[in-house]
């Protein structure tokens, strides 16, 4: 069975980021992209509060255009994805290759969809972004990404990973 149809390979059932979440947030964006608290030529700046301990300023600004692209290929068309750029061909390309029931997205630019006002989904609480328009409330998505929100959930995590220190099953927070 391909990967990216449902169990009765039914177009009508593909799930997307776009139809789960326009379930409730029905005008919507999804804005995929991550903060630097360290480089200042990224989009989005996070100095302040929602700190994010990411990589340094002298490299890797590559992924400030890459990390949002691979959202793309599970938004669907229901919402709008935010992007700096459309995919390449290529890109489109390959996603048709390896998920033949891939749809393509709606794609506006990030600041045609900061200029709308809209509701704002985000991986992580960006400061530039205004509270009222954030999905999630910015504190509180914070909070949820730290490890230590992990115990709160009461769901079984070792302190430390390690071989000998895990019995499952288990939730472990990981960094890409």
């Amino acid at each position: 069975m391909d990967q990216c149809t449902t169990q009765n390979n039914n177009l009508q059932s593909l799930l997307t980021f776009g139809n789960l979440f326009k379930q409730d947030l029905p005008d919507a964006y999804l804005l995929p992209f991550y903060p630097s608290s360290f480089n200042k030529v990224f989009r989005f700046v996070n100095q302040e509060k929602y700190r994010i301990f990411n990589i340094p300023k002298a490299s890797n600004n590559w992924k400030r255009f890459l990390v949002p692209l691979r959202n793309c290929c599970v938004a669907g068309n229901d919402l709008p994805i935010l992007l700096h750029n459309l995919p390449s061909e290529f890109l489109s390309a390959h996603w048709k290759k390896w998920c033949p029931q891939f749809i393509e997205p709606v794609v506006k630019t990030v600041e045609e969809g900061l200029a709308d006002y809209n509701t704002l989904i985000t991986q992580f609480p960006l400061e530039a972004i205004p509270r009222k328009r954030h999905a999630v409330e910015p504190e509180m998505h914070y909070h949820i990404l730290k490890k230590s929100a992990i115990a709160e959930t009461g769901a079984p995590h070792p302190k430390y990973y390690s071989e000998d220190d895990i019995t499952f099953p288990c939730m472990i927070k990981v960094r890409f």
